[in-house]
């Protein structure tokens, strides 16, 4: 009987100690199951992240395509601004030209005319002149 009795402690023991162990377990389950549906939740945070900074990268690359497109028309803007400026020179060029050409002309009427002024008063004189004057 004492034999039965120390097989009986034994097994208590052991009974004793694989409820312990399980208790153990189920707490490490327990921890696990925890700490994965965390890992779950993280997983979950981090796939929505990536798909918001996708849809950032790709309104970034929208608007760096749409500042280039800007760019480009204003350069060719600028271009035919250039153009423009360079053929409105060159009118003014052509514009000095005449102006000065009918300077020139306006300068050499005034001193014909007053040629001609001189000499139709010369003219006068000499009618003047012999009217006067007995034959």
């Amino acid at each position: 009987m004492e034999e039965i009795v120390k097989g009986a402690e034994g097994l208590t023991r052991m009974v004793g100690a694989v409820s312990k162990s399980m208790n153990e377990q189920s707490a490490a389950s327990t921890e696990i199951a925890s700490a994965a549906a965390a890992m779950r939740q993280q997983a979950d945070q981090a796939a929505k992240a990536l798909k918001e900074q996708g849809r950032a990268m790709q309104d970034m690359t929208a608007a760096a395509a749409n500042t280039a497109k800007q760019i480009k028309t204003i350069t060719a803007s600028n271009k035919e601004h250039s153009q423009a400026a360079v053929g409105i020179l060159q009118d003014l060029g052509e514009l000095r030209v005449v102006t000065e050409r009918n300077a020139t002309g306006v300068r050499q009427t005034r001193e014909s005319t007053a040629d001609l002024l001189r000499s139709a008063q010369a003219l006068t004189t000499m009618v003047d002149n012999l009217t006067t004057k007995p034959h």
